[in-house]
């Protein structure tokens, strides 16, 4: 069994992020009564999202612990990389 590089096992988690959209079988906010449900459930699929996504990076981070020659630079740009994404998310 052979081991992806560190940047493979990045475009393979990212590329599973979208599908975690489509993954429920039922959306609870399908007919929201008021504009105040329907920004609740809106912020309640945000955090669903958010805390899934942060589990992923996460796990991302362990494995670069493992990464003894690039592991702690990656480790590090990885970080930025997430500092600039809640910037730009934050707009």
């Amino acid at each position: 069994m052979t081991k992806l590089s560190l940047p493979h096992q990045l475009i393979c988690l990212i590329s599973l992020l979208p599908m975690l959209a489509f993954a429920q079988s039922k959306d609870p906010c399908e007919a929201p009564g008021n504009t105040i449900d329907a920004r609740a459930c809106a912020q309640e699929k945000f955090s669903a999202k958010d805390r899934q996504l942060n589990a992923a990076y996460q796990a991302v981070l362990k494995q670069l612990d493992s990464y003894q020659d690039n592991g702690p630079a990656t480790k590090k740009r990885t970080f930025k990389s997430k500092i600039k994404a809640i910037g730009r998310r934050n707009i």
